[in-house]
């Protein structure tokens, strides 16, 4: 019988070859797999290995040639191509072998919602795939936070799963600030603290929004520090440059609160309900400082993502709230 031999990496390292099979033979179903190790078409470093199996690094897997491909049994796995990456440019921050910090633009999902958007996620993914063609043949690199479509700035992506492990577990140590624009006059620093839960969904839509409750059973604890920095107005309307700091992560959390505290976002059409005035295109909210303690991944303990030229312009050509 023929095998094709395939190396691990260090992230394949601990996991359990059941669990490393099903990504790398997703066509492949997990009876058969099972089977395959009962009978010996899969093997381990040339011998029989049992379903529970945790791989090491460096070992190596034979698999039958029917199991795989026909461009996989020339060689290890190819990763797709990214041709959609190509007409994209990525705006990198930081990158080592563990994460990959990226400057997010407005108008991009980190994730897609329907099968023809093109995601952020999949073009770092792709990226990752293509410049890691001989490692982890089950490590995937990954979004490890949110940010909402036309919100810009700071995302982490996982480059390794020991850089995934350090950031998930750490998360709730770590200061986020974002600058957004406000409609009305914000006269002296907030601290909202609120109960948040999902928005009843209306039928026949796939977004989604959230809503500030009094339920203590659904909602969920959001608190957001929020603090002005320059006053301006847009068409007649005032509005505020702020500074948010957010202590809880929650979804749509600043534009949610800010809404219900009476200072919607600037053009956000899903929560702003004092839309008397002229609004912008689009609403204005950027990631643009990320504070992480000391750390084992050699990640920056301070990152800043400048601005989008298109932010920028709003504030000092068209509402003139900063010089």
């Amino acid at each position: 019988m023929d095998f094709v031999q395939i190396k691990t990496g260090a992230d394949d390292a601990g996991r359990r070859i059941d669990r490393v099979l099903r990504k790398l033979l997703p066509d492949v179903s997990l009876s058969e797999i099972y089977k395959c190790l009962r009978k010996g078409t899969i093997k381990v470093n040339a011998k029989k290995v049992p379903q529970n199996y945790h791989i090491a690094e460096n070992d190596t897997l034979f698999l039958a040639s029917f199991l795989l491909p026909e461009a996989a049994q020339k060689a290890a796995p190819k990763p797709d191509s990214a041709p959609e990456s190509k007409a994209f440019d990525i705006d990198t921050i930081f990158e080592n072998e563990h994460i990959r910090i990226v400057n997010k633009p407005c108008g991009i999902p980190v994730q897609k919602a329907n099968p023809k958007e093109i995601s952020l996620a999949e073009i770092v993914a792709a990226e990752y795939r293509e410049s890691h063609k001989n490692g982890s043949l089950s490590f995937t690199a990954g979004p490890l936070h949110r940010l909402d479509k036309n919100t810009s700035g700071i995302i982490v992506f996982s480059q390794s799963l020991k850089g995934a492990q350090w950031f998930s577990e750490n998360l709730s140590l770590f200061q986020k600030e974002y600058l957004g624009i406000v409609q009305g006059k914000i006269e002296s620093p907030q601290y909202w603290i609120d109960l948040i839960d999902d928005e009843p969904k209306e039928s026949g839509t796939a977004y989604k929004t959230v809503r500030v409750t009094s339920d203590k059973k659904a909602g969920k604890e959001a608190r957001t520090k929020c603090f002005p920095l320059e006053y301006g107005s847009y068409k007649g309307t005032p509005i505020t440059l702020c500074r948010f700091c957010i202590e809880t992560g929650r979804k749509h959390q600043i534009r949610a609160q800010s809404a219900f505290h009476g200072f919607p976002l600037l053009g956000d059409t899903a929560y702003n309900k004092l839309a008397k005035a002229a609004q912008p295109e689009r609403f204005y909210l950027h990631a643009f400082r990320l504070i992480v303690p000391k750390n084992p991944i050699n990640m920056p303990e301070i990152t800043e993502a400048p601005l989008p030229e298109d932010f920028r312009l709003f504030l000092t050509e068209t509402c003139k709230a900063v010089n």
